[in-house]
């Protein structure tokens, strides 16, 4: 089998010529095509910087501008909650059911969603995780030996309070007038370069009678 070469006669295909002018409705088309992605970019950006000066979002979500040149991330954020009793305040064990809206309040700590979950725990009945082991701890033993004497934990001891399962009757739940919330954030100071803690967001509750 042979090759079959050019003809000397044979006319290539002239890369200098000029190609055909698109007509204006396909001009117009490819340019609406070429904004878009800039146009998505400048939407996005604008919307980030937005909630970030309004609901103290970090700059590490919603697009991540700017992510790089702060320590302010969702990890280094941290929610606490306080129960107001007679002998002072308290910390309060966050129940589990609220994970993923404390996690939230982490990324995007509005005031909104901060006095939603105040109220939420406000409506729930507290005790001492430690005091209702002792109780479990002497049932048991008063049903298979004889009474073991367990010591009841010092009153006063900053411990964490525990949120009575709503299955449970609320008994030995602690007299609580209101709850306190608050989100906290890692700073790094130029001057210094150390971590400091800035309080962002606080909501409060009273419990309803």
């Amino acid at each position: 089998m042979t090759a079959t070469l050019p003809t000397p006669n044979a006319r290539l295909p002239n890369p200098d010529a000029q190609l055909p002018t698109p007509s204006p409705a396909v001009r117009r088309f490819l340019l609406r095509r070429v904004a878009i992605a800039p146009l998505c970019m400048c939407l996005v950006a604008g919307l980030h910087l937005a909630r970030v000066a309004t609901c103290g979002q970090t700059q590490w979500k919603g697009g991540g501008f700017g992510m790089f040149s702060t320590v302010d991330s969702e990890a280094a954020r941290f929610v606490r909650a306080f129960a107001i009793t007679t002998e002072g305040e308290l910390p309060l064990a966050i129940p589990q059911h609220l994970e993923k809206t404390v996690a939230e309040l982490r990324a995007a700590p509005t005031q909104v969603k901060f006095d939603e979950v105040a109220k939420r725990l406000a409506a729930i009945h507290w005790r001492r995780a430690d005091e209702r082991l002792v109780r479990e701890a002497r049932r048991a033993s008063a049903e298979t030996i004889s009474p073991v004497s367990l010591p009841l934990p010092v009153v006063g001891l900053d411990r964490s309070l525990e949120a009575i399962p709503s299955s449970e009757p609320p008994d030995f739940a602690l007299s609580v007038t209101a709850v306190r919330v608050e989100c906290w954030r890692l700073r790094l100071e130029s001057t210094t370069s150390t971590l400091r803690g800035d309080k962002i967001r606080e909501a409060t509750a009273e419990v309803l009678p």
